[in-house]
């Protein structure tokens, strides 16, 4: 029989191997992550084009003029957009988002395995980070993309707070065609500023930037 001590360090080298595996991306990734550049848009404080009101002196709104795009959008502090809608939309996106370090290895590994039990891709695992990664910097949906945006997202939670990461997020995704931001997009569905959202109309936005043109409350 073999004796024990050579079983031992068999299992040793193993297990030493298998950890080395499971390290190496991990630290490929944090490496990759140290060499990519904070975005303008972040690193200057840059805020995105929007547009104005343009009111008489009673208040009524005579004319909207559009960002540069030709969007609709308006920035909005995370303040003024109240409690309701940030919850909704990190419930339905990313609920981890206030502890993971802008990429979720636990939904990782969900994802993966759903895909692989049902043979076809079920759910995903972008972070809300990730999410503002690919909105800032565009990029193919390839495994090189993807491993691109997961170090910007690295990035991104190394320079900003939650909150300010929350606030980015929320004015620069689409909420549907010509619609950037949630100031917009409550206004254009519902009529009614963010903070005034019901939780159900809440609960609708938060859908939307999934897939804009498929969720459209209209």
């Amino acid at each position: 029989k073999e004796p024990s001590v050579l079983r031992s360090r068999r299992a040793m080298r193993r297990a030493q191997a298998l950890l080395a595996l499971l390290l190496t991306p991990v630290l490929a990734l944090l490496l990759t992550a140290a060499l990519t550049p904070l975005p303008p848009e972040l690193a200057e404080g840059r805020a995105p084009s929007t547009g104005a009101l343009l009111r008489d002196r009673h208040g009524v709104i005579l004319r909207e003029l559009r960002a540069d795009d030709g969007a609709r959008a308006r920035w909005i502090s995370l303040d003024e957009v109240g409690d309701r809608l940030p919850r909704a939309l990190i419930a339905a996106e990313d609920r981890r988002f206030y502890s993971h370090p802008g990429v979720d290895p636990l939904a990782i590994v969900r994802a993966a395995g759903q895909s692989l039990f049902h043979r076809r891709i079920v759910s995903g695992a972008s972070t809300l980070t990730q999410q503002l990664a690919r909105n800032l910097v565009k990029r193919p949906r390839t495994l090189r993309g993807k491993w691109s945006e997961a170090a910007l997202a690295l990035r991104i939670e190394h320079s900003l707070s939650k909150r300010e990461i929350l606030e980015q997020y929320l004015n620069r995704v689409s909420f549907g065609p010509g619609l950037r931001g949630v100031e917009v997009a409550s206004r254009f569905y519902f009529d009614k500023p963010p903070r005034d959202l019901s939780l159900a109309e809440a609960a609708a936005l938060a859908g939307i930037p999934r897939g804009p043109s498929v969720y459209d409350p209209r």
